[in-house]
């Protein structure tokens, strides 16, 4: 049992996908509002076919809803390879968009 919070805790700390995926269970509004916003950030991009979440990034409290700070997206570029940009965003607190900002 110990080694299992041990390696969880591990997991959680070096792949974002994981701790997103936990997070759903443990915290199911951050999870929400982090849902909204990297569905958001799939469509403010060039190329919607091919992109992915790199990171999901931080979520945080606020007196009416979630912040949601720098979720990294990956998307072909058109010189080939791959180009990043990162979203910010808020919600309320039901999980619905309130704001998204695209930055490099």
């Amino acid at each position: 049992m110990v080694i299992a919070v041990f390696v969880s805790i591990i997991l959680s700390q070096e792949i974002p996908g994981f701790r997103h995926d936990i997070d759903q269970y443990i915290a199911h509004d951050s999870w929400q509002a982090s849902e909204t916003c990297s569905s958001r950030a799939l469509q403010l991009g060039t190329s919607p076919d091919f992109m992915r979440i790199i990171e999901y990034g931080d979520v945080h409290n606020t007196e009416k809803g979630f912040f949601v700070e720098k979720i990294v997206v990956g998307e072909m570029a058109e010189q080939g390879g791959e180009q990043r940009f990162i979203v910010d965003c808020y919600t309320d607190t039901a999980g619905n968009l309130v704001r998204a900002d695209r930055r490099k």
